[in-house]
C-alpha cells in the first residue's frame, strides 16, 4: 500500500469514527522512516509526499473536540512524533 494510501486510511477513521487506528499509525511511521531515509540519500522529497505528509501533520495538529481524552492525547502525540521524525530531513 502507498503511503497516501495508508495516511488517508487512518485519516479517515480518525475523523469519521473519531478512532486512532495504532496499527495504522504504526504503519505510517515504518513506511515515513524508510522514505524519510531514501530522501536523504536522494537530497529531494517529491512533491506528492509533501502534500500527504502535510495534510496529515495538519490533521493531528488540527485535533477535535469529538475525540475522548485518551484520543486527543494520541493524536497531540502522533503530530509531535511525525513532525520529530520530518525534522530528521537534512
Amino acid at each position: 500500500m502507498e503511503l497516501r494510501e495508508i495516511i488517508l486510511d487512518f485519516l479517515m477513521k480518525m475523523r469519521c469514527e473519531n478512532e486512532f487506528d495504532s496499527i495504522i499509525y504504526n504503519n505510517i511511521k515504518k513506511e515515513l522512516q524508510i522514505r524519510i531515509d531514501d530522501w536523504n540519500k536522494k537530497g529531494f522529497v517529491p512533491n506528492e509526499d509533501v502534500v500527504i505528509i502535510m495534510n496529515l501533520v495538519e490533521q493531528l495538529a488540527g485535533g477535535s473536540r469529538f475525540f475522548d481524552e485518551k484520543t486527543a492525547i494520541q493524536v497531540e502525540d502522533a503530530s509531535i512524533e511525525i513532525m520529530e521524525m520530518i525534522e530528521k530531513l537534512k
